[in-house]
């Protein structure tokens, strides 16, 4: 009956083991709750992102060969961790009527790596986004890459202007995450 002695626990081993599940019960819910974002600042990061979106895309018309397709909006995110998927749905809901906004892993798919100067394909536009840097006083890095020797960069500030939207004031600097090869 060697079998039966080692099944044979205390109350306070039972405890114990109770104490510990419960503990790592605890943690795993937490853990997995802590990386979810705050609806609130979820909505701000969306909205913060498409300013900047809006903002690089402005007086920059996208050559629209077929009038009944969206032009494509290819996003790539210059933070190793990304842009959170929640954020990226409510771009995606965002701009439904106007592009089809793409977030991209392999910057490959917007550009025509064939051709010279490895140019954005016809009808689209590659922006890059930073993470968003504050608090109160936002700040994000937006790029807008065209082909290898045309990069538009700037550094967003951006001031709550109330009801989801904001005041941007773009300051140009130099390309960084488009600097990178493909």
């Amino acid at each position: 009956m060697r079998g039966v002695d080692t099944l044979v626990r205390t109350p306070s081993q039972d405890r114990s083991t109770a104490r510990h599940w419960g503990l790592t019960v605890f943690m795993v819910l937490v853990t997995a709750c802590s990386s979810q974002p705050k609806p609130e600042t979820t909505d701000r990061d969306a909205s913060a992102y498409a300013a900047v979106i809006d903002a690089l895309l402005q007086g920059s018309p996208l050559d629209q060969e077929d009038p009944d397709r969206l032009p494509v909006i290819y996003v790539e995110a210059f933070a190793q961790e990304g842009i959170s998927l929640t954020v990226q749905v409510q771009l995606v809901t965002a701009y439904a009527d106007t592009y089809q906004l793409r977030f991209v892993d392999d910057r490959g798919e917007a550009l025509l790596v064939d051709l010279e100067k490895q140019p954005v394909r016809s009808s689209s536009a590659l922006i890059g986004l930073g993470p968003i840097l504050g608090e109160n006083e936002l700040s994000i890095r937006g790029e807008r890459y065209v082909d290898q020797d045309t990069i538009e960069a700037y550094r967003f500030s951006l001031a709550d202007g109330g009801n989801q939207t904001w005041i941007l004031t773009p300051t140009p600097i130099d390309p960084e995450g488009f600097a990178r090869a493909p």
